[in-house]
């Protein structure tokens, strides 16, 4: 794991302890009806495409590239784009979704422990400089199994986990902190955008870690709807959709304005209902889960213990395997957190069959 990623992990396992303050009060709105794009989750995989959107414009050379995308915002509510990473080769796409925190009240997004990472903006240059752009994976490196395609990376500034619909102004230690949960609006416009850059797209990637991680798992039903001809993919690393403790995905639901797909039973109460939820109702959409076992930051972040953890994704892997479809899932020995800082050969080995559509993709486990 890099020195960069080691120390925000350290960092979110602290802010993630500190679950509110007897100072945090909060007002909630949804995002504005006239700005608000299609909420991340809401649409069912009949209902109709988007409205038009205009195409992402870069340079086909295979460099990276910051593109303003007008009426994104980051928590604060500065404007933020996308980083692309355009090829001539392909019109195979990965949209790659930054991990790096979440918060839902005054103390863990404005706390002194809060890193929830750049609610204060991000642009152009927090791009250039973000230590987080490290991954193989999003590059053309020879082992990233995404090297031959077009490369969008979504930065997270909004602390919801790339899937919040809401405004919401919290009021901390006496200052009030108007915030902008509107990953799932900007996610939208993003998706909409790389759609309407890449309409003859055939493979369509949405992947993402930790934080990232749970926004590419959210995305499917609104990924579907902006691509729906293309054979479309999720790879989660370190988002595991498991049950956290009691009350705290009701707390995030009603922070981030969280909408349930329609015909999901159980999801309202429990991420977890969202895997099998998938398997039947979109068997066609290739979903990855990676997963250290455990995972400290995640256990931390759920309000579980390391051995509750372990259990609970051990019932989500065996729902996996009894539940048909294009799931799969990789594991990994160990107390750490987001799979993909170590590309190990059997690790690259899986991720490339997971492209390739081999017919012997299999899920792994220690």
């Amino acid at each position: 794991m890099s020195p960069c990623r080691v120390l925000l992990s350290a960092s979110i396992l602290l802010a993630l302890c500190a679950c509110g303050s007897s100072g945090d009060t909060a007002s909630t709105s949804d995002a504005s009806p006239a700005d608000a794009a299609p909420a991340l989750d809401a649409g069912g995989p009949d209902s109709p495409p988007g409205p038009s959107a205009q195409p992402l414009t870069a340079p086909a050379n295979e460099t990276w590239t910051w593109v303003d995308v007008p009426g994104n915002v980051c928590a604060n509510g500065s404007p933020t784009g996308v980083g692309v990473n355009f090829t001539s080769q392909s019109t195979d796409v990965l949209v790659f979704l930054e991990g790096g925190g979440a918060c839902w009240d005054g103390a863990t997004c404005y706390g002194g422990q809060s890193v929830s990472t750049y609610l204060t903006g991000y642009g152009s240059t927090e791009f250039a400089t973000d230590p987080q752009r490290v991954l193989t994976a999003v590059s053309r490196d020879p082992s990233s199994p995404f090297r031959a395609m077009n490369m969008i990376y979504v930065p997270y500034c909004t602390g919801d986990v790339h899937a919040g619909n809401n405004v919401v102004t919290y009021s901390y230690l006496g200052i009030d902190h108007p915030t902008s949960h509107v990953g799932g609006k900007n996610l939208a416009t993003v998706l909409a955008r790389v759609a309407a850059t890449f309409p003859g797209a055939k493979h369509v990637w949405i992947a993402g870690d930790s934080a990232g991680g749970f926004g590419s798992a959210l995305s499917v039903p609104l990924a579907r709807k902006a691509f729906p001809s293309a054979k479309l993919g999720i790879l989660d690393d370190s988002g595991q959709p498991i049950a956290p403790t009691t009350n705290r995905w009701a707390t995030w639901r009603d922070a981030w304005k969280l909408a349930t797909p329609p015909g999901c039973n159980g999801c309202d109460t429990d991420p977890s209902a969202y895997v099998h939820y998938y398997q039947s109702t979109f068997p066609d959409v290739t979903f990855a889960i990676l997963s250290f076992n455990p995972d400290p930051v995640i256990s931390t972040f759920m309000g579980i213990t390391p051995t509750t953890f372990s259990t609970e994704l051990g019932g989500m892997l065996a729902a996996i395997d009894q539940g048909g479809g294009r799931t799969r899932y990789y594991v990994s020995l160990g107390a750490s957190h987001v799979v993909l800082t170590t590309p190990t050969p059997a690790l690259t080995s899986w991720l490339q069959q997971m492209v390739d559509d081999a017919p012997d993709w299999q899920s792994q486990k220690p």
